[in-house]
């Protein structure tokens, strides 16, 4: 495997010709962050992306992870990171995210649609004052939705959520 390791916020960028073929991990001490630099791609054959720990953070990159039989695991305590707007391309029913995980949209543009990842865990918006988050499809597993700013909108479709924390606004339509 190729570990992304550490207790400092770290960068990284890719090319493609030379990178490795093997697993990649991100194990982060909680709180620091991989971020990427440029768009991503890992699409070798089994070649899986796993956040065990801490944060990877797309922050406005597109990330593709499809290769034969690839996955991207985020584990429970870890957290996938994204504005909004990136494309993730992987292979169907990928992301797994296990129970206690987290994705965050972070973007402040006017407007983003989330991901249609299945099966959220913990969704956190901390988007601009005036940015909406809306869903593109139902959502019945959500363990927590937080709402620290911006507006997280509906969108017409259905949320079931274990938890509710409400800091900014949530559009029911």
């Amino acid at each position: 495997a190729v570990p992304f390791a550490g207790s400092s916020n770290t960068t990284f960028t890719t090319n493609t010709t030379a990178f490795p073929t093997s697993d990649v991990v991100v194990s982060k001490t909680a709180g620091f962050k991989l971020s990427l630099l440029a768009n991503t791609t890992f699409a070798s054959a089994n070649q899986d992306l796993t956040i065990t720990s801490g944060t990877l953070d797309l922050d406005g990159f597109n990330l593709t992870v499809n290769g034969t039989t690839a996955k991207i695991v985020v584990n429970s305590g870890s957290n996938f990171q994204l504005m909004g707007s990136e494309t993730v391309t992987a292979n169907v029913n990928e992301p797994t995210l296990d129970t206690g995980s987290t994705v965050t949209y972070d973007g402040t543009a006017a407007s983003y649609t989330i991901k249609d990842f299945l099966n959220y865990k913990n969704l956190t918006i901390v988007g601009g004052a005036s940015t909406v988050f809306t869903m593109p499809a139902n959502q019945s597993q959500v363990e927590t939705l937080t709402i620290t700013t911006g507006i997280f909108s509906l969108g017409g479709f259905v949320l079931t959520a274990t938890t509710l924390v409400n800091n900014d606004t949530l559009r029911m339509l």
